[in-house]
């Protein structure tokens, strides 16, 4: 079956802006996203909001070394010249397929590195102008690759006709079921790449809606949502790539921690976390059970994965990683290493003092335990919920 292979971008970076010190990690990661795509032989990918983290520059002159097609129709200089190629047209199972990226005019260019440079015309706009033109070249499919969201995706189906398909990123990390206005069939799939979106079209041929497919226009279409799960085999070559690259990333990552303790950051939130060693001056038998579980040596698994210094990992294997105001420091992790008692029971400090009088806050429920074992982290059906066993009868 012919397939056509898409991104609709804000896949680079996780912010319009980066600090500068998370620079270097950021740009490592950024050319490993891109090396990767090269291997995966995108057909088309739309440039997003999040894509020019670190200026037009540096995103030209990776994109100019790259194969894979980079389309955005309404960002421009300020000479009124597109940076990228606004669209392309593909022959795809015997059909002609118009792609058209589109930027999000919402864009926050102050703080986009170099923002000054760059103008976004009205999306709404470039797809009328551009929609009908494609038509015209023969294009019987019409795709919008975009990072615009929610209502706006429908103001765009409303308003310009003749679009078949727009295929959505947003810049929060969020999947919504596909929904259909004007005869557009409009999916949203989450930026972090932890999730493909499959959509078969088949000619309609007089049949109608199913469980397996809805009508729309002359189209059936066959939708999905893919988690990229564990369990899935990883492609040896991006596996390699990833496994060198993670080498130079973690190195980035920890030059980029700062010095301070627990005790020098601004605010003192560790302060009120006591650790499990004060936790076992009273609950020994629980203490000594913890000790036997994966969560007292959480910090382990990243080490041996070369994360220990990713900010995203670590906000599940460390108690308080959120303290010096949100900066990971060589204190926080140290002194907070692991999946201890107060991850799941909140800050112990108030417990501690009031010698057991003040209850712990909140109880442990199965909503807890999924902030972190979520399916593309933690297989949820692996997953064994036992919070009461965890909880009870550990004396």
């Amino acid at each position: 079956m012919p397939v056509i292979t898409l991104n609709a971008g804000n896949m680079l970076f996780k912010r319009e802006h980066l600090k500068e010190d998370k620079v270097e990690s950021a740009r490592l990661t950024a050319e490993l996203i891109l090396s990767a795509n090269e291997l995966m032989k995108y057909d088309a990918i739309s440039v997003g909001a999040y894509d020019l983290s670190m200026g037009i520059d540096y995103l030209l002159s990776r994109v100019h070394e790259s194969s894979t097609p980079f389309l955005s129709a309404n960002l421009y200089d300020k000479r009124g010249r597109l940076f990228f190629k606004p669209s392309l047209t593909k022959d795809v199972g015997g059909y002609r397929v118009g792609i058209i990226g589109l930027l999000d005019d919402g864009v926050k260019l102050d703080k986009v590195p170099d923002g000054r440079k760059l103008e976004v015309a009205d999306p709404y706009d470039t797809a009328e102008k551009l929609v009908p033109k494609l038509r015209k070249e023969g294009a019987e499919i019409i795709i919008i690759l975009t990072d615009i969201k929610g209502g706006a995706l429908r103001k765009l189906a409303r308003t310009t006709s003749g679009i078949n398909f727009i295929i959505a990123s947003d810049k929060k990390n969020r999947i919504s079921l596909p929904i259909v206005v004007n005869d557009t069939h409009i999916s949203h799939l989450d930026r972090g790449g932890k999730c493909v979106g499959s959509l078969e079209v088949l000619p309609a041929n007089g049949a109608t809606d199913d469980s397996r497919g809805k009508v729309v226009g002359k189209f059936l279409l066959r939708s999905s949502f893919n988690q990229l799960r564990l369990e899935i085999p990883d492609d040896p070559r991006i596996a390699e790539m990833v496994k060198s690259a993670k080498v130079h990333i973690s190195k980035a990552q920890e030059g980029e921690l700062v010095e301070s303790g627990v005790e020098e950051s601004d605010g003192g939130c560790g302060t009120r976390y006591v650790s499990a060693p004060s936790c076992k001056e009273c609950h020994q038998g629980r203490f000594a059970w913890w000790k036997t579980t994966k969560h007292s040596n959480a910090m382990a698994s990243l080490v041996a994965k070369q994360s220990q210094f990713n900010e995203e990992c670590v906000m599940c294997h460390n108690l308080a990683y959120e303290c010096d105001d949100g900066a990971l420091s060589m204190g926080t992790l140290e002194s907070f290493k692991n999946v201890q008692c107060e991850s799941c029971h909140g800050p112990g400090e108030l417990h501690v003092k009031s010698k057991g009088e003040q209850r712990m806050d909140p109880v442990p429920t199965r909503t807890t335990c999924l902030k972190c074992h979520t399916p593309e982290r933690s297989p949820v059906e692996n997953f064994d919920y036992k919070v009461k066993e965890i909880c009870q009868n550990k004396v």
